[in-house]
C-alpha cells in the first residue's frame, strides 16, 4: 500500500477539510489519485535525511493534485490552506499554555535552538545563518529550504506559501515568547528570517 494512506497523522489533519468539498462517493477515488502522485513525487529520489520534510511536502502536494480535478484548484488551495492552519493553531494553543509557565519562555527558546540544529539541519536540505542564540532570543535565517525545492518539483510551487504561513498558526500567539519573521523564502523573500525572543 502506498505510503500515502499510511500516513494516519496527515489524514487525521486532512481528511476533516477535505470532506467538505469532496461527497463520500468520490473520496476513495481521490485518495486512489493521491496515491499515485505521492508515489511518483517518492520516487524522485530524495536523500534519506531530506525523507523527514518530504514525505509531508509530497502528501500535501498529491491530495492537492488529486482535489484539483473534483473541486478545482482554488477549493484545492483552500482545503489545504485549512486543515494545516487548524492544526497549526491547535499546536499553537498548546505551545501558549506551555510558555506561560515559570521558566518555559527561555526553556522553550533553547529548546527550539536545538530543535531547528537537529531536525532543520544541513543534512534536511536546509541552510541557515545563525545570528543570535541566547536563553531570551533566538535569530536565524534560513537561506536554503527543501519545502521550497520540493514543492517546485512537484509543479506546485504555491503550496510553499501554505507550510510559510503555517509557523505563524503555530509559534505566533504565544503571549510570552515573540515570534516574528518578515519575509520568507517561499513568498519570494531571499531569506526567511526567524526571530523567537521572551517577552
Amino acid at each position: 500500500m502506498s505510503g500515502f494512506k499510511n500516513n494516519k497523522m496527515k489524514l487525521r489533519v486532512m481528511l476533516p477539510e477535505v470532506k467538505k468539498y469532496i461527497p463520500e462517493d468520490r473520496l476513495n477515488a481521490v485518495l486512489e489519485t493521491g496515491s499515485a502522485a505521492y508515489d511518483r513525487f517518492m520516487a524522485m529520489g530524495v536523500p534519506e535525511a531530506e525523507m523527514l520534510h518530504a514525505e509531508g511536502i509530497f502528501f500535501n502536494a498529491a491530495l492537492y493534485e488529486a482535489l484539483i480535478p473534483e473541486i478545482g484548484k482554488e477549493k484545492a488551495y483552500k482545503a489545504i490552506a485549512d486543515a494545516t492552519y487548524a492544526f497549526g493553531d491547535r499546536t499553537g494553543r498548546l505551545l501558549d499554555r506551555l510558555t506561560r509557565l515559570p521558566g518555559m519562555p527561555g526553556a522553550f527558546i533553547r529548546i527550539f535552538a536545538k530543535m531547528t540544529a537537529k531536525k532543520f539541519g544541513d543534512d534536511q536540505g536546509f541552510r541557515k545563518d545563525i545570528l543570535i542564540s541566547n536563553k531570551a532570543e533566538f535569530r536565524f535565517d534560513m537561506t536554503q529550504c527543501p519545502y521550497k525545492k520540493y514543492f517546485e518539483e512537484c509543479g506546485y510551487p504555491e503550496l510553499c506559501e501554505i507550510s510559510c504561513k503555517s509557523d505563524e498558526h503555530v509559534y505566533g500567539n504565544m503571549k510570552r515568547v515573540l515570534f516574528e519573521r518578515t519575509e520568507t523564502l517561499g513568498t519570494g523573500g531571499k531569506r526567511c528570517d526567524f526571530r523567537l525572543k521572551k517577552r
